[in-house]
């Protein structure tokens, strides 16, 4: 698959006609560091072949998850398989299948070269016209868990979910990162997302660390932020919840 290899973001933006967040940009984006695949967190650190149930695994996460959202955020109505308990989950870090893709693609750059400072940080742009399109409602319409669904898809949250969120966390870093959720079965978490999508749907570009501080200059100066500040910045308490369920596991 082919890398594109850019040292300035009005490269970047060129791929895209210039506004890579428009309505009509059919791409979502998702930053990592160069060095590693594209797989959900679940299988990160060598998981596979130490986890004798990664659904039993998933399961015991997510009940972590759920009974601090109930008991220190009025949340209580977050059950451990509702698909909004994953959403929050995964903004804040929680190893499961799911991946979440951004529309905002100074997002996944800025997410890729805070984990890449001294590497390469690489930035996946996913046409989602490659890939199933679900809207959260009709999941829940159909009864369907995350437990209990076994295809890749990308899942849209409903409309109340960032709004309940929101208010209840007070964390506004979800509504800016107007991100989708790529869900996958179990049965393939350990293969790349890039070789499950055909290479057509993907545009792949790589930023040399060299280059990071003025990419950030670049995007401040058009878009009138601040990189350090105004995107990922937002600490939650949450984050610290989720890397404590991560580093004990529960269920072996």
């Amino acid at each position: 698959m082919k890398v594109i290899k850019i040292s300035s973001y009005y490269e970047f933006i060129e791929h895209f006609g210039g506004y890579p967040r428009s309505s009509f940009c059919p791409y979502y984006y998702r930053g990592i560091n160069a060095e590693y695949s594209l797989i959900p967190s679940i299988c990160y650190d060598n998981m596979v072949g130490r986890i004798k149930s990664f659904q039993d695994y998933e399961e015991c996460l997510m009940r972590g998850i759920a009974k601090e959202l109930a008991n220190n955020y009025n949340l209580a109505q977050y059950k451990f398989n509702d698909w909004e308990t994953w959403f929050i989950a995964r903004h804040f870090g929680l190893k499961s299948r799911m991946m979440d893709f951004t529309k905002d693609d100074r997002i996944a750059i800025q997410f890729a070269m805070d984990h890449s400072p001294n590497g390469l940080a690489r930035i996946y742009c996913l046409d989602y016209s490659g890939i199933k399109f679900i809207q959260q409602e009709d999941l829940i319409k159909k009864q369907i868990d995350p437990f209990n669904y076994h295809r890749l898809c990308l899942i849209h949250p409903g409309p109340t979910y960032k709004e309940n969120v929101i208010k209840k966390l007070g964390i506004s870093r979800i509504l800016i990162q107007m991100g989708n959720f790529l869900y996958q079965p179990l049965s393939t978490i350990s293969e790349p997302i890039t070789n499950q999508i055909p290479d057509h749907f993907w545009k792949i570009f790589e930023i040399h660390y060299h280059h990071f501080d003025k990419i950030k200059k670049e995007i401040e100066m058009k878009d009138n932020i601040l990189m350090n500040r105004d995107l990922l910045k937002e600490a939650s308490p949450l984050d610290d919840h989720c890397k404590h369920l991560n580093l004990n596991l529960c269920c072996k």
